[in-house]
């Protein structure tokens, strides 16, 4: 018991030293720092959070003299690495299967009407911190603490069971990330949005924390951060599904003349003549979502210290 109690102890203290580390330029700089989104601001975060990432592999690694690859940072071997990027990242699609085809759907126009070369539009990704922060930065930095470190930490206090230690580190895990995420509350309060966000706060803290337990659950049965770093990016990239149109949804929005013919000359959501086509794709991905999660995270498949 005391060494789980010591084991949460440490994995609350690295939490916490990563959220503080985006406040430390309230201290070092001017005040308002604290609640600022300019550009120079986001690139100090980046920094705050790179550093807080070293210092807790430092200290997992050279205090506790926990392994490298056992955090799931280098590969144990290039197969099984590349199947932990892969197939966690392929089963996050599938159960996005209904808002990816929405999307598509929705945006088809702006795609084959967008002529900018693919090589301009990775630079102007890569030179937008804003971009950074919500697709990189902050889906890696926070992997390697609250699955990488925090897990690894619980992982030696020799729970009971296996079993027993991962049910614990995804629910603590959960529950970590999830309230990590309330500093952004904190930050909207001064601007008056205080009442107007809870609800969304509370939404926010919902959701962080399912997918904590989700992105968790992937670290272990993978044993790599680089899986449920790239299903985190691309969490944020689709975002929450647009229920509010899938709710009022019109048949014309599937059978409306298209102002650009595709290259077959058709609409490409002629074939949904109903919302209720794409409602069944919702569920669709989530039954496959449920049937697949088991046999594509696999722990043989990635030779998972953790499952």
């Amino acid at each position: 018991m005391q060494e789980l109690l010591l084991a949460f102890l440490r994995s609350l203290a690295l939490a916490v030293f990563y959220v503080a580390s985006l406040y430390v330029w309230w201290i070092v700089c001017a005040r308002n720092t604290l609640f600022g989104e300019e550009p120079d601001q986001i690139v100090r975060r980046f920094i705050s959070v790179g550093v807080a990432s070293v210092v807790s592999i430092a200290y997992v690694h050279g205090l506790l003299g926990i392994d490298l690859s056992f955090i799931g940072l280098l590969p144990r071997d290039w197969p099984s690495f590349l199947l932990g990027c892969l197939l966690p990242l392929l089963l996050t699609a599938i159960l996005f299967l209904g808002p990816l085809v929405q999307w598509y759907l929705l945006s088809w126009e702006e795609l084959f009407e967008d002529t900018t070369p693919i090589p301009s539009r990775v630079w102007k990704c890569l030179t937008n911190v804003y971009w950074l922060r919500f697709y990189i930065v902050a889906p890696l930095t926070e992997e390697i603490v609250y699955r990488g470190c925090l897990c690894a930490l619980l992982h030696e206090a020799h729970i009971a069971s296996p079993a027993a230690n991962a049910l614990v580190a995804m629910t603590f895990g959960a529950v970590v990330f999830s309230l990590s995420h309330f500093h952004h509350f904190i930050e909207r309060s001064p601007t008056g949005e205080k009442l107007h966000t809870l609800p969304s706060l509370v939404a926010q803290l919902v959701i962080t924390s399912i997918f904590g337990f989700y992105s968790t659950f992937l670290f272990l049965r993978t044993g790599y951060v680089a899986g449920p770093f790239l299903a985190h990016t691309f969490c944020n990239w689709m975002g929450f599904p647009r229920l509010d149109v899938l709710g009022r949804i019109q048949p014309t929005l599937f059978s409306s003349s298209p102002t650009r013919p595709t290259r077959s000359g058709a609409h490409p959501a002629r074939a949904l003549s109903s919302g209720y086509t794409l409602m069944g794709l919702y569920v669709a991905g989530i039954v496959g979502f449920c049937l697949l999660a088991g046999p594509m995270t696999w722990p043989a498949l990635f030779e998972s210290p953790h499952w």
